[in-house]
């Protein structure tokens, strides 16, 4: 079985099909390493023939028909008109919507959302394509809510990035979620060396909204602006005057994790901008984002992130040596 398929098509742009398949290699040796399961990649065709890419390069698989359901799909860009692509891999209609239904995930790389929009997949939900085709997409896919100021959308099972930077990071994203956020971040920073802005700031993900329990959002915002205060969950029950089981299960329905999961990840978030943009001591930092423990901060930080404090921040403020 394979978990994850790369569909290669004439004309396609290489590095939309190799940089995945590099980066989940990447993926698959960590995994390795630590002893967890590793994600079958196969690269098919529309055939099962060789096609050949913009540029040059020769790529051959099985015929997508001939293998059983993946967990993800990743469709290729084209360079140029997305129209011959669309020919090339009409036979698939059926098979692909059949998977879709099934819940299999689709990333589709620039103006690889044309194949999922041309087979209706697309249709009632954001998406994103290549910018020069903008117009053309929005005019030949009504139904399709497409988001131009998004280089990355997230809707049900399709997954869009405008571009081959992007998907880079969507790449990333979905490692996160198909291995573990570890392997994640050591493949980030073996690809993207810098520190790349957090995925939500660069996706449009539906359904991705604020809740409606004022209460609960009223404590969100406390936390935030209380993050010194290290017993700030107590105080926060105690200012609201609800029962803490109340309080954490209102807290879990509405923010979709525990209040003490949302306090670390609004401390690891705050102490990154302070190592980021302060000079700061590592103990300084702990102490202001509310753990007195700094052994503590630092596993913490180390396991959220695959980095020590001190490594984060060598990484966030490294420039770029020219020699002259």
């Amino acid at each position: 079985m394979s978990d994850i398929i790369l569909l290669a098509s004439h004309n396609a742009l290489s590095s939309s099909i190799s940089l995945p398949s590099e980066m989940l290699t990447a993926a698959n040796d960590f995994a390795k390493a630590h002893g967890n399961p590793q994600l079958s990649v196969v690269t098919a065709t529309a055939s099962g023939k060789a096609v050949t890419t913009q540029a040059g390069f020769s790529v051959s698989g099985p015929a997508l028909e001939t293998l059983a359901r993946p967990q993800l799909v990743y469709i290729p860009s084209t360079w140029r008109s997305p129209l011959p692509m669309l020919k090339e891999l009409a036979p698939l209609r059926d098979r692909i919507t059949q998977w879709y239904l099934e819940g299999t995930r689709f990333c589709s790389v620039s103006t690889g959302s044309y194949l999922l929009a041309e087979f209706g997949l697309l249709d009632h939900q954001p998406a994103t394509t290549h910018w020069h085709y903008f117009d053309h997409f929005a005019s030949r896919y009504p139904h399709v809510e497409l988001k131009r100021d998004y280089f990355v959308t997230v809707a049900k099972q399709s997954y869009c990035a405008g571009s081959v930077n992007s998907l880079a990071d969507l790449t990333v994203h979905l490692i996160s979620e198909l291995y573990n956020h570890e392997t994640a971040h050591w493949v980030q920073r073996n690809f993207s060396h810098e520190i790349r802005r957090p995925f939500k700031e660069i996706a449009y993900i539906q359904g991705d909204s604020a809740h409606k329990d004022e209460e609960i959002a009223l404590a969100q915002h406390w936390i935030r602006e209380n993050l010194q205060h290290p017993e700030i969950l107590n105080a926060i029950v105690q200012r609201l005057d609800m029962n803490p089981r109340t309080f954490s299960r209102r807290f879990r329905n509405a923010v979709q994790m525990t209040p003490n999961q949302f306090v670390q990840k609004c401390r690891i978030e705050q102490a990154k901008q302070l190592l980021r943009h302060s000079n700061l001591a590592i103990g300084d930092v702990s102490f202001n984002v509310g753990y007195q423990d700094v052994s503590f901060f630092a596993q913490l930080f180390r396991r959220q992130l695959g980095l020590s404090p001190s490594e984060y921040r060598r990484t966030v403020r490294a420039k770029l040596f020219i020699a002259r």
